[in-house]
């Protein structure tokens, strides 16, 4: 089984589905219990993709914990909100890197921190520009 297979499979066993969609960098619905990943990107890309959104399925699995670590995220302050969501994409790759170790999928550093880089940094460009929320 390859590390993309590997890992599908623990989001499997977790009960979400996973569907590819064109134009995606990664999405989670808790409450469908599905993932996007997009469709046209290469399997190594998605693999750090797809460990991201675990992350975020690991830190959302305790919804009491969730609630009260990313309080902002039921604010009505929209800089509490963003920097809420902002701290939850960076625990979200941390999750992820956690959960690649335990599954033992390798990890290439300098592409994973490439990709998490890019992907926080569109985040944090997206809040500062007042496009998040």
């Amino acid at each position: 089984m390859n590390d993309f297979d590997l890992i599908a499979s623990w989001v499997e066993e977790n009960g979400f589905k996973i569907v590819f969609e064109p134009g995606i960098d990664g999405v989670i619905d808790p409450q469908e219990k599905i993932v996007c990943i997009n469709s046209e990107r290469p399997e190594e890309c998605n693999k750090y993709y797809l460990l991201h959104e675990c992350g975020h399925m690991i830190i959302r699995s305790d919804y009491g914990f969730f609630k009260t670590k990313y309080a902002g995220r039921y604010s009505d302050n929209n800089d509490y909100y963003n920097l809420s969501l902002l701290s939850e994409e960076f625990d979200a790759w941390f999750e992820g890197k956690v959960l690649a170790n335990e599954l033992q999928v390798h990890i290439d550093e300098k592409k994973w921190n490439t990709i998490m880089n890019r992907s926080l940094m569109e985040y944090a460009t997206l809040i500062s520009e007042g496009g998040m929320f």
